[in-house]
């Protein structure tokens, strides 16, 4: 009878479901040199083959392998145990990046498969590849730009004994550039030069990258580089521009135009108050104390005086002026304060009374009583002395 010799399976051998398993016999023998002819079998699989030497999968299980031998004169057998083990597939799990994304050229895309897992092996191969780009990695996680058009990412893992995939779908796109918004304020406004204006452009965007800010006035130059800025500006026409740079090439901007105007002075007449009395020969001042710029400009003053019912007359340009009245009777002082821009004007109405003593003061320009006497005095004595001296020269 034929001598069988099983090479493999070894009795009590281990192998798992995805393996192939060698069945080989061809080391039998028969002393009669008779053919020998070949068949397997599994009591769990059945029929696996004829041959000396047969492959084979088979499902987990223990199994009990069977060849029969048969010379034609006599059909032999032997068995061997083995068990099959099952086993399991990478379970590919992509976090990132998200089916169906949009992403931009100048953002690195997150590659993110750390998640996957393999109950049967520690050891897990991946490969990335893109079908635009090419081969990406071989990390499980990592960040790279892609360029632009719709990319199908095919990540596939191998544990050593599967080799499976998953793909996701994303689009990818320029990056697109930032919006410049000015909020406030509004195109064409007028502000006084004591205003403190805010320039807002806090709502300005970029759909994918940080921007920073720079504002610039055409008149003032550089004003900050801050969202919101809130500053006094010079007096003039102003075009403000607000830049915007999303630091990828993009350095877009927008402009408003905005007035500053002067803010005139107030002319304010300290002394002599409304309907104030005084008495003729005594001095009369006139004050601009309360007259003041809100923009500390310097002040220019014009002062001007009347009887009632006369005309104006021109009294002085400084802050302070005096004046000492002859005649009795109602005046009106007006002053004009200018800070070299604007004016503003205002006047007040007072009355001189006669003293008792009648002396009186140059109100109409014409000098007083005893000043006139003195002057006539010494006009006398001038002439006598040149008389005198005419005389002399003679003899």
């Amino acid at each position: 009878a034929p001598t069988i010799r099983i090479s493999t399976p070894a009795e009590g051998a281990k192998y798992f479901d995805y393996e192939r398993i060698s069945f080989d016999a061809s080391a039998s023998s028969d002393a009669e040199d008779h053919n020998l002819y070949f068949s397997w079998e599994s009591d769990t699989d059945g029929f696996l083959g004829t041959g000396a030497v047969v492959h084979k999968e088979l499902v987990p299980g223990q199994h009990l392998i069977t060849v029969w031998v048969d010379d034609t004169w006599d059909n032999v057998s032997k068995s061997v145990s083995i068990r099959v083990v099952k086993t399991f597939p990478p379970e590919i799990v992509i976090s990132s990046p998200i089916d169906g994304e949009t992403y931009v050229t100048t953002t690195r895309v997150e590659f993110d498969a750390s998640q996957t897992t393999d109950p049967d092996s520690e050891i897990l191969q991946y490969f990335w590849y893109s079908n635009i780009d090419g081969k990406l990695s071989e990390r499980d996680s990592f960040l790279a730009k892609l360029s632009v058009g719709k990319h199908t990412l095919t990540l596939a893992v191998d544990d050593g004994n599967y080799n499976v995939s998953k793909t996701v779908t994303i689009d990818v796109m320029d990056n697109r550039a930032p919006m410049a918004i000015i909020s406030s304020p509004e195109d064409d406004s007028t502000f006084h030069s004591d205003d403190i204006i805010e320039l807002n452009g806090s709502e300005s965007y970029d759909l994918e990258d940080p921007i920073t800010y720079f504002w610039i006035s055409a008149r003032s130059g550089p004003l900050g580089n801050k969202p919101i800025i809130t500053r006094p500006l010079p007096r003039g026409e102003h075009t403000i521009t607000l830049w915007v740079d999303d630091d990828h090439g993009h350095n877009v901007s927008t402009s408003i135009i905005i007035t500053i105007v002067n803010r005139g002075p107030t002319a304010g007449i300290s002394s002599p108050e409304e309907g104030a009395t005084y008495m003729s020969g005594n001095s009369v001042f006139f004050n601009s104390d309360t007259s003041n710029d809100p923009e500390g400009d310097k002040l220019y003053y014009e002062w001007y005086l009347r009887p009632e019912d006369g005309d104006w007359a021109a009294i002085g340009t400084q802050a302070t002026v005096q004046r000492t009245f002859k005649s009795p009777g109602d005046y009106q002082v007006r002053l004009i304060v200018s800070d070299g821009k604007e004016a503003e004007e205002t006047s007040v109405l007072f009355s001189i009374e006669k003293a008792p003593d009648g002396d009186g003061g140059e109100d109409d320009g014409l000098l007083g009583g005893p000043l006139l006497i003195g002057i006539l005095v010494i006009v006398i004595v001038a002439v006598a002395a040149a008389v005198v001296f005419l005389l002399r020269s003679r003899d």
